[in-house]
């Protein structure tokens, strides 16, 4: 439920824009910068781990080529761990000390490692290295923070938009993405009416006209599911008052009166107005399948995080855009989430893994990775790098940029979320596959959540 990991799909083409490297020789570092040579002149092999292999195909070898060549005496083994072991080995490692020497972490995650004491806290080194953390997006640096502690090196900032086909809009008499877009969960505004007219049964008939066959849809309007509950669920939560957790690290709050709203106005979006697929399509078996949905022209639109598109692009057959979310009736909100790069506390390298994290993180890196298209990079000075990488491509993600999102707000954190998110999610279900009322679902949801929260999920 609550998503803070980017897609898995492999890309099978690079932005033009990572051409930029070339020309990087002397880009400064953008939080001050390291100030040593690594620590000693003997050589030294440390390890990195991420979980995402697109990510690592794309943006960082270059980086990390970069990073050897600035420190000879440093040898870097990436290694990938898939999402769904990756905290658990992570977890395991730090404490057994066979953790890698640096790894990703997450908002929604960090306090997993905090809580044990596991992570080494970096102030001091980054005060002597001179590297500003007020260059970064604040929500960026604030996740890694507690207590006048430092567990994370900010890298990258995640945000959410809607994914549309440029065809089909055209069809339906869109000549581009609308902005302003307004919903409210007795389903007035002009979302449903966009939806509607983008919904098309077997004999042309759209959603919103006289004699619409719903049982024989040949393309809907938007593609939802559990899976992309970060890209949508909780915007639409948000924008409607409520949340699932109101206060940072607090008690789940998922079956409050402004939930409900919002998860009947998704089941109706399914159910009731029939511009979305049934949840029978998107649930386990068939999870993430609106991905593929939205490749094969099943939908028009799709919530998804900036980490969809470089996993889109290559099996996109149509022109596509990414446009604002829709306004719900407390505002515009887009979620934002951020990774870091932590080390354990007991590593055997921490003076060079503090260099990789540093110049990972440092504008000379970012500039590489976000000029990839895989990225969109924490440096606020380096906010555009990642819309114009895809600019150069035909797309426009402008939507994307941080600026451009309304009000931001972040992910659900605490030591045991990754409990609450597993035990929502699986009574969530039943809300997409209509075996259940909203209020009966979202009851057993919260009940099972504060079951993970204090620890016996």
């Amino acid at each position: 439920m609550f998503r803070g990991k980017r897609s898995g799909l492999r890309a099978t083409v690079v932005v033009s824009g990572l051409a930029v490297m070339a020309s990087l020789a002397g880009c400064s570092s953008g939080g001050g910068g390291p100030s040593d040579t690594g620590g000693s002149s003997d050589k030294v092999t440390i390890t990195f781990a991420h979980w995402d292999p697109n990510q690592l195909e794309l943006a960082f070898p270059p980086a990390i080529v970069a990073f050897e060549q600035e420190y000879p005496n440093i040898t870097v083994d990436a290694q990938q761990i898939p999402y769904d072991d990756f905290l658990a080995k992570i977890q395991t490692g730090v404490v057994a000390g066979t953790a890698p020497d640096v790894f990703v972490t997450l908002p929604n995650t960090i306090k997993h490692f905090e809580s044990n004491n596991t992570l080494l806290d970096l102030s001091s080194y980054l005060k002597d290295d001179n590297f500003d953390l007020t260059n970064y997006v604040p929500f960026s640096v604030e996740s890694y923070q507690q207590e006048g502690a430092t567990y994370g090196i900010p890298w990258i900032v995640d945000t959410v938009g809607t994914y549309y086909n440029k065809d089909e809009l055209a069809k339906a008499g869109f000549d581009s993405m609308p902005t302003g877009l307004t919903w409210a969960p007795d389903g007035s505004g002009t979302l449903l009416p966009f939806l509607e007219k983008l919904t098309i049964d077997a004999n042309g008939v759209n959603a919103g006209q006289p004699n619409f066959d719903s049982a024989h849809v040949v393309q809907y309007g938007m593609g939802v599911s559990p899976d992309s509950t970060q890209s949508f669920a909780d915007v639409l939560m948000v924008g409607n008052g409520g949340g699932y957790q109101m206060t940072p690290g607090g008690e789940p709050t998922v079956n409050s009166a402004e939930n409900v709203e919002v998860y009947q106005f998704i089941s109706d979006l399914m159910y009731k107005y029939h511009v979305a697929p049934p949840g029978s399509t998107v649930i386990a078996p068939n999870a993430g399948a609106e991905q593929g949905q939205f490749l094969s022209g099943e939908v028009a639109t799709l919530a998804g995080g900036d980490w969809l598109i470089s996993a889109i692009q290559p099996g996109a057959t149509f022109k596509w855009g990414v446009g604002e979310n829709p306004t719900g009736p407390k505002g515009r909100f887009t979620s934002i989430s951020s990774a870091a790069f932590s080390i354990p506390q007991n590593t055997a390298h921490p003076a060079e893994a503090v260099l990789l994290a540093e110049f990972l993180a440092s504008a000379k890196a970012q500039t590489i990775m976000a000029g990839s298209g895989t990225i969109q990079s924490s440096l606020t000075s380096l906010g555009s790098i990642f819309a114009s990488a895809w600019e150069s491509e035909g797309l426009d993600v402008s939507a994307l940029v941080p600026e451009n999102g309304g009000t931001l707000f972040g992910l659900p954190s605490g030591p045991n979320i990754d409990a609450v998110q597993i035990a929502t999610d699986a009574e969530v279900a039943a809300i997409y596959l209509n075996t259940s009322s909203v209020q009966e679902a979202l009851d057993a949801a919260q009940t099972a959540a504060m079951s993970a929260y204090k620890g016996n999920g």
